[in-house]
């Protein structure tokens, strides 16, 4: 085993943890991109993750949407604030995660 085999692990294991791209070029020391997307692999488990989490946003935000339902302000006037704040929620929610341990 070679010092590089263990650098590769503790930086697939950082992405897999949560690291985004910019924290993993800070960490490995490098400022190109290119460098870091090596240890950036997509998984069926993250890609179920992910999925999960967009349907629980949407659940949610539909769901209020149904409660807080005004007969007065038309359906595209909502679609589109809702998207905005679905949108919102959603990176509200992976900064969360990224800095929780």
């Amino acid at each position: 085993m070679h010092f590089h085999d263990l650098r590769h692990t503790g930086n697939g294991l950082t992405a897999n943890a949560g690291a985004n791209l910019r924290e993993l070029m800070t960490r490995i020391g490098h400022t190109s991109a290119r460098a870091a997307l090596v240890y950036l692999h997509s998984t069926d488990e993250r890609q179920r993750e992910i999925a999960a989490g967009l349907e629980q946003l949407v659940r949610a935000r539909m769901a209020a949407e149904n409660v807080s339902r005004d007969p007065g302000q038309g359906g595209s006037q909502r679609a589109r604030s809702g998207h905005a704040e679905l949108h919102e929620a959603d990176h509200i929610r992976l900064r969360r995660q990224r800095h929780d341990p």
